[in-house]
């Protein structure tokens, strides 16, 4: 088993009411998340809550979560769950100087003797925070387009 347990933040300049309604529709990943992280609704429930999603990043095996908390503007929470990782993950948000500061924490354990030999030579929480970084800009890049078409 490899542990994956990671916080990742940036602060995008955007009120954390705009920020949250991007986050908040979760049916929505696919179309403004980076390529590399391919995301497929496997359930839409009509609101964040309850919605599955599949994450499959470029090069690797998908795995699968569920948005199972949900506190409007503050936090969006999600259970990691299948063969591949199990765990907790989700956003967070808090007012920053100039906009909001937005956390993903994630706290999984990744199953299989693949990844546990990868486990070996790769840095699974740095590489958990590079995709994030790619998550953070397509993230800001949302933002500024609704922003334009308001």
């Amino acid at each position: 088993m490899t542990t994956i347990r990671v916080t990742d933040e940036t602060v995008i300049p955007f009120p954390q009411e705009a920020v949250w309604e991007v986050i908040a529709k979760v049916n929505d990943y696919p179309r403004w998340w980076p390529d590399s992280l391919e995301i497929k609704i496997l359930k839409d429930t009509g609101e964040a809550l309850g919605t599955e999603v599949e994450i499959k990043p470029h090069g690797s095996r998908p795995f699968c979560c569920r948005v199972n908390s949900v506190q409007p503007t503050h936090t969006l929470g999600a259970e990691y769950f299948g063969s591949l990782m199990e765990g907790k993950g989700g956003w967070r948000l808090e007012p920053a100087e100039g906009g909001t500061r937005v956390f993903y924490d994630i706290d999984v354990v990744a199953h299989g003797w693949l990844v546990d030999l990868m486990g070996k030579a790769i840095d699974f929480n740095h590489l958990h925070s590079r995709m994030m970084k790619d998550v953070f800009v397509c993230l800001e890049q949302e933002l500024r387009k609704r922003q334009t078409t308001v």
